[in-house]
C-alpha cells in the first residue's frame, strides 16, 4: 500500500508535463493524489526563471514545509529553481525533506522515498535523499549517527 501526495506546480508548460509525469509514475506504482491537506508527501515542482517565479516558489516552499510539518507530512521541493539554486536553499530552508533538480530518474526515486518512507514504521527514523538516480537511505543510529545505505532505485 502507498502513500498519499499532492503536487504543487509553479511556472510553465514543462513543469505542468513533468508533474504529470511524476503523478502518473507514482499512481502507477501504488501511491494516490490526494488534496495538499491531507497528502502524506507534498511536492512543490518551482520555477527559476524570473525573480516573481523566484520568490513564489521560495514562499510556496515555505508555506508547504509549515503544514506538512505541523501534521507530521514531509515535503519534497523540485524543479528548475532547485537545479539552480539547490545549495543556497538547502543551507536556507532546512524544513525541506528532500531537493532534487530536475532529473526526472532521481525525482521519481525521491519522492517514491520519501512515500516509502512515509508508510513504513520507521518513518521517523529515515530520511531519503536521490543522488544520481540511486536513493541514500540514512538510518538514524542516535540523535546525531546516521547509518548510510545505498540502494538501486528500480520503478
Amino acid at each position: 500500500m502507498g502513500c498519499t501526495f499532492f503536487i504543487q506546480t509553479l511556472g510553465c508548460p514543462k513543469n505542468e508535463a513533468d508533474s504529470g509525469m511524476l503523478e502518473a509514475r507514482l499512481s502507477a506504482t501504488g501511491h494516490r493524489p490526494a488534496a495538499a491537506g491531507s497528502a502524506d508527501v507534498i511536492v512543490v515542482n518551482t520555477c527559476g526563471f524570473i525573480d516573481a517565479a523566484k520568490e513564489e516558489s521560495i514562499a510556496a516552499i515555505l508555506d508547504a514545509a509549515e503544514a506538512a510539518h505541523a501534521r507530521g507530512a514531509r515535503i519534497a521541493a523540485v524543479g528548475c529553481l532547485v537545479e539552480r539554486y539547490r545549495e543556497e536553499l538547502e543551507r536556507e530552508i532546512p524544513e525541506v525533506d528532500v531537493w532534487c533538480g530536475l532529473d526526472p530518474t532521481a525525482l521519481l526515486a525521491a519522492v517514491h522515498g520519501l512515500c516509502l518512507l512515509y508508510t513504513s514504521d520507521a518513518a521517523d527514523d529515515l530520511l531519503c535523499v536521490a543522488l544520481g538516480g540511486r536513493r541514500i537511505l540514512k538510518k538514524k543510529n542516535t540523535k546525531s549517527q546516521y547509518t548510510e545505505h545505498m540502494i538501486p532505485y528500480r520503478v
